[in-house]
């Protein structure tokens, strides 16, 4: 193999894992975590970052990402039903 063959498969890599990376930032995770399991692991990180759960949900009032247990928003201090 060449080195611009190892620098293509390097570089493949590390934009592959912003996949799984983006789709962990939008569910609440860490994006720097799951861009390195990603671009390490993109076989194993992609499906499992796909199909966890998210502990956070939008408030129904300022669309701010709470948890899921939240009984009061945070950012706009209303009160929220549990469902």
């Amino acid at each position: 193999m060449t080195s611009e063959q190892v620098v293509f498969y390097i570089l493949l890599a590390l934009v592959l894992g912003l996949l799984p990376a983006i789709i962990g930032k939008i569910k609440g995770y860490s994006f720097l975590v799951w861009w390195f399991l990603g671009a390490a692991f993109f076989i194993i990180a992609f499906p499992l970052v796909v199909f966890i759960s998210s502990d956070y949900k939008k408030c129904p009032f300022c669309s701010e990402k709470i948890k899921k247990s939240a009984t009061v928003c945070r950012f706009c201090q209303r009160e929220l039903s549990l469902k």
